[in-house]
């Protein structure tokens, strides 16, 4: 619904939602699981799930994929990197930083 909301539901090809399922590391698990389905995708240590809150780091972490925190919303810095991200970003303007910091492109 969110993703509707702002235009961006048609660009999604897959994902976990909100109404898949209640707890977040189960809709990682989810996504992912979509993932292998459509592309015969293997996880392979290349999942990252973006948030700006400590339970999507520790969604993340649950679910065995790299967490990416990023800190935009009312959760600041300091608080999320006392949940031990994998990485820690102030915001996502500088794609470029994104890509060579985060992914290593």
């Amino acid at each position: 619904m969110k993703m509707k909301r702002i235009g961006l539901n048609d660009c999604l090809a897959l994902g976990g939602y909100g109404s898949d399922h209640l707890e977040r590391a189960e809709l990682v698990r989810i996504a992912v699981s979509r993932a292998g389905a459509r592309f015969g995708f293997q996880p392979d240590g290349h999942v990252y799930l973006f948030g700006d809150t400590p339970r999507d780091v520790a969604a993340a972490k649950a679910a065995g994929v790299k967490s990416v925190a990023v800190a935009t919303g009312r959760f600041g810095a300091e608080e999320l990197r006392r949940c031990a991200p994998d990485f820690l970003l102030a915001g996502l303007s500088d794609t470029e930083a994104v890509r060579r910091d985060v992914i290593g492109m």
